[in-house]
């Protein structure tokens, strides 16, 4: 009869402790060499098990949705409520100026105006394929900046 044979754990397969600090980690950073870094183990060897294992490859996806999601509402925090920088004198403290990061705002609005007109994630306005007539002379096209509203005297 034959003995049944007792596999035995490789040495460099992580623990379900060890993958649920990556899993953290990854939540956290986005990165997965970072998150790698953290436990000790290869990325190699944890693509390798996302690959073999469904319910991991889910959690990973999970975790990399939770990062996303995070680094999306910094960047909106950024772009329209803004970052205060502080003023100095001689030194010393004496007010805020609040800043704007515009190319941050100009991407996510690039991003959700693509979902909202239903343009495929490469198309710009200008390149989307519609001839020259049926695009707005630069030269009648309204400036876009801040209104100026008129003073009282």
């Amino acid at each position: 009869m034959p003995r049944s044979i007792k596999r035995r754990r490789r040495r460099d397969a992580p623990t379900p402790r060890k993958l649920g600090l990556f899993l953290r980690h990854l939540a956290r950073t986005g990165s997965v060499s970072d998150a790698a870094r953290a436990i000790g183990v290869s990325r190699n060897t944890l693509y390798r098990l996302r690959r073999s294992d469904e319910d991991f490859a889910f959690r990973w996806k999970v975790a990399l949705d939770g990062a996303l999601d995070e680094a999306y509402t910094e960047a909106h925090r950024r772009a329209v409520v803004g970052t205060e920088r502080p003023v100095l004198h001689r030194g010393r403290p004496v007010g805020a100026i609040r800043t704007y990061n515009d190319k941050l705002l100009m991407s996510l609005l690039r991003l959700h105006w693509r979902s909202f007109s239903g343009q495929k994630p490469g198309i710009s306005g200008q390149n989307s394929g519609q001839s020259k007539s049926d695009r707005p002379a630069s030269s009648s096209a309204r400036p876009i900046g801040p209104r100026r509203l008129p003073t009282a005297t």
